[in-house]
């Protein structure tokens, strides 16, 4: 399956990280994460925020313990989330 460009341009990390059979559902992540933007700057939420690609959470979710420069590394927030998965 494709994505945007901006989601794309991050296949070649999530590869890295995923297994084959798991990289398109970490784009598809990705995708729908970012709001089809691939933005890995990006944040949402209130008190509790979350960053970058996987919408990491600092609170108390899987980004909790890093600071929110360290979740908006593309490659950081890719590699945390695929060991959440395996």
């Amino acid at each position: 399956m494709a994505y945007p460009a901006s989601v794309e341009r991050w296949r070649f990390l999530v590869e890295q990280y995923f297994a084959p059979e798991d990289v398109d559902k970490a784009l598809y992540v990705i995708d729908i994460e970012t709001a089809h933007t691939g933005d890995p700057t990006i944040k949402s939420g209130g008190d509790e925020q979350s960053w970058g690609l996987f919408q990491l959470n600092i609170g108390n979710g899987l980004g909790t313990g890093f600071t929110p420069q360290h979740l908006q590394d593309p490659e950081a927030n890719i590699a945390i989330a695929a060991g959440a998965v395996y």
